[in-house]
C-alpha cells in the first residue's frame, strides 16, 4: 500500500463509485515498486461491486485523467492492467516512475504534430545486430542474438492486515456480525473500508450502529448510502453526525476521514 497514493485519492472529488475503485487501486499500489495491476475480478471484490461496474468506473477515471489503464502480455496472453495513478492531479505529487516490468505494452500516444511537441516520439534508437566478419569496408552481416527469457520471481506471502479495533458506539454484536460477513465476502478489512463506512453513514444520516446493522441484513459486499430504501430506514433514529469519537483503540479514523 501507498499512503501517499491512498490520501491523493481520498482527497479527490469524484461520485462515491468511482472514488472507492479509485481508493481500491490505491491501496493495491506498491509505493517501493511502482506495480498496481490488481485485475479487475479482485478490483470488484474490493469494491463490492460487478466486474462491469468495476470496468465502467477505470474507464471514466481514466477518461477524467486521475489514472493510465496500461496493457500488459506475456505472448498472446493478455495480463491484468497496470494503473498508473496520476498524483500531480489536484494536489502536486511526483509522477512515478513505470515499474520494472517484462511483460508491460507501452503504447506511445501522439498528441501534436510537430517536433517537440508534447506526446510525441521523435526519435527510436537504432538497434544495432551487425557483426563485421569481412575485409571490406561495410562488410557486415546481420545475426540475431537469442531472447533470453526473464527470470520469474517468486512472490512473498502477503502480510495479514492488523485486526481493527471496534469503534465507539458499535455493539460488540454488530461488530461481530459484520466482521463475519466480510469474512464470508472474502472482502478485506481495512481503514480505508471503515472510512468510507463512516461516510456513508453520514451521508444517509445515521450513526455507524445502525448503517452497520443494515449492512449485515442486506448481506452485501458493500453498501452505499445511495443504495438504501425506505424500508431499510424505517424505525432507525436520523443524527446529523455519525457519533463515533476521532480516537478509538489508538486509530484515529477521524484524521483517516478528513485526508
Amino acid at each position: 500500500m501507498s499512503w501517499s497514493a491512498l490520501a491523493w485519492a481520498v482527497r479527490q472529488q469524484l461520485p462515491s463509485t468511482q472514488k472507492l475503485v479509485l481508493i481500491m487501486l490505491a491501496e493495491r499500489h506498491n509505493s517501493d515498486t511502482g506495480r498496481c495491476d490488481p485485475s479487475h475480478e479482485r478490483l470488484a471484490e474490493d469494491c463490492g461491486l460487478t466486474r462491469r461496474s468495476v470496468m465502467d468506473q477505470v474507464k471514466k477515471l481514466e477518461e477524467s485523467g486521475y489514472i493510465r489503464a496500461m496493457n500488459r502480455a506475456k505472448g498472446a496472453l493478455k495480463l491484468s492492467n497496470h494503473y498508473v495513478l496520476n498524483l500531480s492531479f489536484g494536489v502536486p505529487e511526483k509522477a512515478p516512475a513505470l515499474p520494472n516490468d517484462p511483460f508491460l505494452v507501452v503504447k506511445h500516444v501522439h498528441q501534436g504534430g510537430e517536433t517537440g511537441s508534447p506526446g510525441v516520439v521523435n526519435h527510436v534508437p537504432n538497434v544495432v545486430n551487425d557483426v563485421h566478419q569481412g575485409g571490406e569496408a561495410g562488410s557486415h552481416k546481420p545475426v540475431t542474438e537469442p531472447v533470453k527469457e526473464p527470470l520469474k520471481k517468486e512472490r512473498a506471502p502477503r502480510m495479514a492486515a492488523p485486526a481493527l479495533p471496534r469503534p465507539d458506539g458499535v455493539t460488540e454484536q454488530t461488530w461481530a456480525d459484520w466482521l463475519a460477513l466480510r469474512k464470508a465476502k472474502n472482502a478485506p478489512v481495512s481503514m480505508t473500508v471503515l472510512t468510507l463506512a463512516i461516510a456513508e453513514a453520514e451521508k444517509a444520516s445515521l450513526d455507524l450502529e445502525n448503517f452497520l446493522q443494515i449492512w449485515c441484513l442486506r448481506g452485501s459486499q458493500g453498501l452505499q448510502a445511495d443504495w438504501l430504501k425506505p424500508a431499510d430506514l424505517t424505525g432507525r433514529p436520523k443524527t446529523s453526525k455519525t457519533p463515533v469519537r476521532d480516537n478509538f483503540g489508538g486509530v484515529n479514523y477521524g484524521q483517516a476521514r478528513k485526508i
